[in-house]
């Protein structure tokens, strides 16, 4: 390939160009540089709207140009010189950022929002809790109110013996009782 014919040559034509001179796949270039095949073929078919920002394209190309045997610098300054000039500029670049924006991820996509709420769940988790804790009862007949019962019975004897409960059920149970003869004749 002469200049005038390189001249004459975009990048990606004359990447594709120097590839099959040299008789080599585009799998075989993949393989090699790690780049996808369809950024290969996008770069030689100059298919823009379906590579990358330009920053990640002018390494791709660079490493693309430089596997061929020519200097992959050049090769990319002059790709990106194409990509941003004349009819398929910074026009053609807006057309790729509205045409993308509908089918690139955005945060909703990547992370699909949560239609059940916070409480929700809570309640939820709450539910599993309390269901395994009775199971595991159930299942080991342990009975973990037993030992609070035990508690509340002596609890329950140390405040009336605190606050006298054995005189108190003693009045009580005059109250009740009906009164004897003996202590009428007593008095």
């Amino acid at each position: 390939m002469t200049k005038s014919e390189e001249r004459a040559t975009t990048a990606g034509k004359g990447l594709q160009q120097l590839r099959i001179e040299k008789n080599i796949s585009i799998e075989d270039v993949a393989d090699e540089t790690k780049i996808s095949t369809n950024n290969i073929r996008a770069i030689e078919e100059e298919e823009y709207e379906k590579l990358p920002a330009d920053t990640f394209v002018r390494g791709l190309v660079t490493l693309y140009g430089n596997f061929l045997g020519t200097d992959g610098t050049k090769i990319a300054a002059q790709f990106l010189a194409e990509r941003g000039s004349g009819s398929s500029g910074f026009i053609r670049r807006e057309k790729i950022i509205t045409d993308n924006h509908a089918s690139s991820l955005s945060a909703k996509k990547l992370a699909e929002p949560s239609h059940i709420s916070s409480a929700t769940i809570a309640l939820i988790l709450l539910a599993v809790i309390t269901l395994s804790f009775t199971a595991f009862c159930l299942y080991t007949s342990w009975n973990p109110f037993a030992s609070l019962s035990r508690q509340t019975e002596n609890m329950q004897l140390s405040i009336q013996g605190i606050f006298g409960g054995d005189e108190q059920q003693e009045t009580e149970e005059a109250i009740d009782s009906p009164p004897r003869h003996d202590e009428e004749q007593g008095n």
